[in-house]
């Protein structure tokens, strides 16, 4: 493969974006456009690359994302740039938490937001702590590691699938109380 110089040091929040465009039908250009934002590399410096040596950069691309997809665990502290964040009881969240939540969520949650909003200096005593700084970690956030992020993500989902289960049994319940027989045979029962 020939020679080209790559400032990339692991799949990060920053790179959402780009490899949120990926898809089996992606032109050569977005590729190239895929693989510029994500391996740090000119386009220009990739145009220059033989089809064989540019098919063997995204094939790397590829495998990297399975390996972070295979490799995801919530973890109680991370290290973003050499510092320490650990994760907050997201089940004791303050009123300074579900504030700074709403005023993130005015402009949309973004994955670096998600990231400072449940991950605090591992110095800190807590999240209402008065040296949090919430839009200082937002921005150190956007290095993190992709695989934390996912995880971290896959955690708020699991408890949402848990929480959908939960509703839908107490429906369930509610339609028994309600219309027993109709609600029985709903269910499968007498038939």
């Amino acid at each position: 493969m020939k020679e080209i110089e790559i400032k990339f040091d692991g799949l990060r929040v920053k790179h959402l974006i780009a490899i949120a465009n990926i898809n089996e039908h992606n032109t050569l250009k977005e590729k190239a456009d895929i693989l510029s934002a994500v391996y740090n590399v000119e386009k220009a410096t990739l145009y220059r690359l033989s089809t064989q040596d540019f098919g063997m950069l995204w094939e790397t691309l590829i495998r990297q994302l399975k390996e972070v997809a295979e490799m995801v665990e919530l973890k109680r502290v991370i290290e973003v740039n050499g510092k320490r964040y650990k994760l907050i009881d997201i089940s004791k969240v303050s009123v300074g938490w579900v504030i700074d939540y709403t005023e993130l969520a005015k402009d949309g949650i973004n994955p670096e937001d998600v990231m400072a909003l449940c991950y605090i200096d591992e110095d800190l005593t807590d999240y209402n702590d008065k040296e949090n700084d919430l839009l200082k970690r937002k921005q150190e956030m956007l290095e993190a590691e992709l695989a934390d992020y996912i995880a971290l993500s896959q955690f708020f989902f699991r408890k949402l699938v848990k929480l959908s289960v939960a509703m839908e049994k107490l429906i369930q319940m509610e339609n028994l109380r309600k219309k027993p027989l109709k609600a029985l045979l709903k269910l499968g029962f007498g038939s």
